[in-house]
């Protein structure tokens, strides 16, 4: 991908029209950030597979990955684990596992509106306890919610779901770069996220009933999901599959990271200065925020920083033979 002495382009390919999924990287096949296993602390967030984090406000700790196991059409997954237990959750603690989608990506659903589309889910589960659990769905604002029920009923075995998933007619909905919805899968919850009304949208912001599961309770429990797909039909269809290539590309909207041994060399465009120019395709949501690793003995500078582009630069004269470069880039516009 790097190249010397020119400018570097990002190009992964177009981002993939048309697809019915609103969910991205449902099957679990991108993880830029890794598939060694990342921790979950208590009280915070971590992304796990592109698109899809732990968020984590109990006192119990987690390990996330990427994992070669996986129901029949699929490789991969993304496996949660226990690894510090909360037996007990407080009224304002919960855990889950999440994803936004953009605005952009559910305008049609017409939420907020009496044209509200009704959307079917469907997805493969896995876990070490059996029971009742939930997923919900909310807005911006955690203002408007939905609670559906399902149940995991054979320890250790993937099992596929389908549920209905309706539409609001009510709340404010963001259709911009925003997020427009947030999607996720209850681990556990406290009693303020709890609720007796499911199947529904209400005021408010609920996750689960007060049955649910509490994946924090038992040490070493595992938690497993592929093959999520979010359609507007009345009842599930096959699995999505799209080429790997696009779903890279809508990944890297959101989040972009260089490989290991990749490297962006700055060359002389000034008699006192090295720059080079990365432009970002697909176009990243928003302004990103950037981490990088400079060689060359010195802090290397942003000129420029957008949705579109990257450009940075050292002071340098031209007799200066100090090869100037970036690695570890890392650009991070998640919602």
């Amino acid at each position: 991908m790097s190249k010397q002495n020119e400018l570097v382009q990002f190009s992964r390919g177009a981002s993939g029209g048309g697809s019915k999924n609103l969910l991205m990287n449902g099957a679990q096949v991108i993880s830029q950030r890794g598939s060694s296993a990342l921790t979950a602390s208590a009280s915070a967030d971590a992304f796990i597979t592109d698109r899809f984090r732990i968020s984590n406000y109990s006192d119990a700790t987690f390990t996330g990955q990427q994992v070669a196991d996986a129901p029949t059409d699929f490789e991969y997954s993304c496996k949660v684990t226990t690894t510090g237990t909360d037996t007990s959750l407080s009224a304002s603690q919960y855990q889950r596992f999440i994803t936004a989608i953009e605005g952009y990506n559910m305008n049609h659903l017409n939420y907020g509106s009496s044209g509200a589309k009704t959307c079917t889910l469907s997805f493969h589960v896995k876990s070490s306890l059996t029971g009742a659990f939930y997923v919900f769905g909310f807005n911006a604002a955690a203002n408007r919610s939905i609670v559906v029920g399902y149940t995991i009923d054979a320890a250790n075995t993937w099992e596929k779901k389908t549920l209905t998933i309706a539409g609001d007619t009510s709340g404010s909905w963001n259709t911009t770069n925003g997020a427009g919805m947030y999607f996720g899968w209850s681990l556990g919850s406290g009693t303020n996220f709890h609720t007796t009304t499911t199947d529904a949208f209400q005021a408010g912001f609920k996750m689960a009933k007060s049955d649910q599961v509490n994946v924090a309770g038992t040490s070493s429990a595992t938690w497993q999901m592929t093959g999520c797909q979010l359609e507007i039909n009345d009842n599930a269809t096959d699995f999505e599959h799209e080429f790997n290539v696009i779903t890279q590309s809508k990944c890297e909207r959101y989040y972009k990271k260089t490989g290991a041994n990749d490297r962006i060399r700055l060359t002389q465009y000034h008699t006192s200065y090295k720059g080079g120019q990365m432009f970002f395709h697909p176009t990243m949501r928003a302004i990103p925020t950037l981490t990088k690793t400079d060689g060359g003995g010195t802090t290397i500078s942003t000129g420029s920083l957008t949705a579109d582009s990257l450009f940075l630069y050292v002071a340098s004269g031209t007799t200066d033979t100090t090869v100037r470069e970036i690695t570890d880039i890392v650009l991070d516009a998640e919602l």
